[in-house]
């Protein structure tokens, strides 16, 4: 849930922050008058990146924990600091 949320943060900062890019001789230019906003945009759009990648790595770390933990329940190993 919260990972879709995140893919909309960023799809809604990169519209913004890329909404007045212009062609020009088939080059991708900046108009002067949007230059402050590609910056400002990119910011969130970077936290949301951050915060995504955050996420996954959280996600990833339980996994381990949970599988390391049913594989002790499931083989009977005990804890390392009890004997």
């Amino acid at each position: 849930m919260l990972s879709c949320a995140l893919q909309a943060a960023k799809i809604y900062f990169a519209h913004l922050g890329h909404a007045d890019l212009v062609f020009d001789n088939h080059v991708l230019t900046i108009p002067e008058h949007a230059r402050w906003r590609l910056g400002y945009y990119n910011v969130p759009l970077g936290i949301t990146y951050g915060a995504e990648i955050l996420l996954l790595a959280l996600c990833l770390t339980l996994s381990a924990v949970a599988t390391a933990s049913l594989k002790g329940v499931l083989f009977g190993r005990r804890p390392s600091g009890r004997r």
